[in-house]
């Protein structure tokens, strides 16, 4: 044995900031044996292990398990090993796609929770909102009449609906013939957003353009006095209505004691326009 070439377990440790602990247990299911032992039982790394072990603790960065990372060593071939990465690069993509969907109702949260200390400030303004493509999974209902059970059932409805997919954000309503006084029947969308449409029926895409928003808190006595609104900035404003308004439904629960019941039912209403 040179100098300078082995380095016992305290030092292969101290140099590589991998305890000796786990350095004894990647010896015990054989990924990271030392190169030899002498006679009194010393364990003794070569130079070239940490090449080996910066390989292990790569690879277990990217989520690979022990067992995977020793087969790689002591089983597969090429062919194998690509078809793990390969297998490994979709399970990484999935996990980025549902944190982007996590990060996005983060986003949704801090809009409509923005400026609590002041919280009528962040309500009851008018905005011009451009949207992206959207798609979201819906039942309908068409009525005469909206009532609260009948939304109950919706909700239930699509709640069961969502097992087959994977749904993010907060829910909301497409209302077709709900506000305007004709005697075309009302047709509820109850609605909340998946990643596109699919072949079963169950998934509609919300065109992208400018949206004329407004948040509020309130439910249906708000609702109505809000539409009103919107309806008289977007033709002030030189706008047409191109659709059925949009309404999500935020209801949270503030631990403030300051906050009633109705401050805890927000809502966000969305009336797609053009010039």
């Amino acid at each position: 044995m040179e100098d300078g070439i082995y380095y016992t377990t305290g030092e292969f440790s101290e140099i590589t900031g991998v305890s000796k602990r786990t350095l004894q247990y990647y010896d015990k299911i054989g990924i990271l044996p030392p190169e030899f032992k002498d006679i009194s039982g010393y364990r003794y790394y070569s130079y070239i292990q940490f090449i080996t072990l910066d390989f292990i603790q790569r690879f277990k960065n990217l989520k690979f398990s022990l067992k995977e990372i020793n087969s790689i060593f002591t089983e597969l071939n090429v062919t194998d090993i690509q078809k793990l990465l390969f297998k490994k690069e979709k399970e990484i993509q999935k996990e980025i796609d549902n944190l982007t969907k996590q990060k996005k109702v983060i986003q949704d949260f801090q809009l409509f929770t923005s400026n609590l200390n002041s919280i009528n400030v962040s309500f009851d303004k008018i905005e011009l909102r451009k949207f992206s493509e959207r798609y979201a999974l819906f039942v309908s209902k068409e009525t005469s009449t909206f009532k609260m059970d009948e939304a109950l059932k919706l909700y239930r409805f699509l709640i069961e609906l969502e097992k087959g997919y994977n749904p993010w954000g907060w829910y909301f309503g497409i209302y077709h013939n709900y506000f305007d006084k004709t005697e075309k029947p009302i047709i509820i969308d109850f609605c909340r957003q998946v990643e596109k449409v699919d072949n079963n029926g169950h998934v509609k895409k919300i065109p992208a353009g400018l949206y004329a928003t407004v948040s509020y808190k309130g439910i249906h006595k708000e609702t109505l006095e809000h539409y009103e609104d919107l309806k008289s900035w977007i033709s002030s404003n030189n706008y047409k209505i191109i659709g059925p308004p949009l309404i999500y439904f935020i209801n949270i629960i503030f631990p403030n004691k300051k906050f009633t019941s109705i401050d805890c039912q927000i809502r966000q209403m969305q009336i797609p326009i053009t010039k």
